[in-house]
């Protein structure tokens, strides 16, 4: 969903030489789709999905894909537009950054993030750069800022479902409660912050605070050192949050329409679109702080939980990769993976990775 109008001036602007045509980023002797799923989804090669699977049964132990097939397509435009970004200079994006970024009187970031991260190593060891899967599970073990199942949070997973069935599955929300403190961490409080009433347009200053306040942590760290390692991003650290913001909250047309959507609204907020025939479908949705918030507004209703592939398979409270069946403003989202319980900056960093 886009709302909002738009501004006079894009942020941050196209280097030189470079200009928007129909939905495409048009590069000197080189052009770059935005957006192409049937061409995108041919690059679905056998050792990504194996590389997916590997991820997600090193650090959750079961053979189910993940993340979604959506997700990886969002991640496969994310590349796209990083691959476009290194053909451009980094230094042409300090300006409009400082433009938005608020002065330090006027952020509030953690005071403990120093302390707690003290000590610890961000470089990428050699496994960890040739095995995607090993990567993701260091980050997994960097994310000290995930919260607890049974401490933090309780959920009712309710009764399974097939996909195609229909009707409700869960008499109860899938969120059973959520401590009081957990929407207070400062990644937590600057992410929930983009979450209401989300608007690309007018957004900048809490998209940067955003940024600001993940990019103190292990999980940014560790993908920023990954990352140089791959020789995707810059060495300065300025340079990179800068490239991190453009990448998930720079607009990009989606299903014909023309700069509507960011990379962000896609994957946590999520989007209602048309689908012909006056139908509509609910796109993205992946991340379960958005859910428990428009739960509790009653704009969520949880329907289910989806069978597992392998039989003997039923998820518990304790479960932090969940596939589910919800209806978002009457609108059906028939099959969503969620990640139960994990930070801003894990997700941030894991589909950037």
């Amino acid at each position: 969903m886009c709302c909002g109008r738009m501004p006079t001036t894009r942020w941050p602007s196209l280097p030189a030489g470079f200009k928007l045509e129909n939905g495409m980023v048009i590069v000197p002797a080189i052009e770059v789709a935005v957006v192409d799923k049937k061409a995108d989804a041919k690059k679905i090669t056998e050792l990504e999905v194996k590389e997916e699977k590997a991820v997600n049964r090193c650090i959750f132990g079961t053979k189910r894909k993940f993340p979604s097939r959506q997700v990886l397509e969002d991640r496969r435009s994310r590349h796209m537009l990083m691959n476009f970004m290194r053909r451009g200079s980094v230094q042409q994006f300090s300006e409009a950054w400082n433009g938005y970024r608020k002065p330090p009187s006027e952020q509030k970031y953690s005071e403990d993030v120093g302390h707690i991260h003290q000590g610890l190593n961000f470089e990428p060891t050699r496994e960890e750069l040739n095995s995607l899967a090993k990567a993701c599970s260091r980050l997994w073990e960097l994310d000290m800022n995930r919260i607890v199942p049974g401490k933090d949070y309780r959920i009712d997973c309710g009764e399974g479902k097939k996909v195609y069935q229909k009707g409700d599955m869960a008499s109860e929300s899938l969120f059973s409660w959520l401590g009081d403190d957990v929407l207070r961490k400062p990644t937590y409080s600057h992410f929930c912050a983009l979450l209401d009433n989300y608007n690309p347009h007018q957004d900048k200053h809490e998209e940067i605070a955003f940024v600001e306040e993940i990019a103190r942590t292990s999980p940014i760290k560790y993908l920023h050192r990954y990352l140089v390692q791959k020789g995707v991003v810059p060495q300065d650290y300025e340079d990179f949050k800068r490239m991190l913001a453009s990448l998930w909250f720079d607009l990009y047309g989606r299903g014909g329409n023309s700069s509507c959507s960011t990379a962000f609204e896609h994957v946590f907020v999520g989007e209602i679109k048309g689908r012909g025939q006056g139908e509509s479908e609910v796109s993205g949705f992946h991340n379960w702080i958005q859910f428990y918030l428009e739960e509790a507004k009653g704009n969520v209703d949880y329907q289910g939980y989806i069978f597992p592939r392998r039989r003997g398979e039923s998820p518990d409270l304790e479960i932090q990769l969940l596939t589910v069946q919800f209806e978002w403003h009457g609108v059906l989202k028939s099959v969503s993976n969620t990640l139960i319980g994990v930070s801003p900056e894990f997700e941030v960093a894991l589909y950037t990775l």
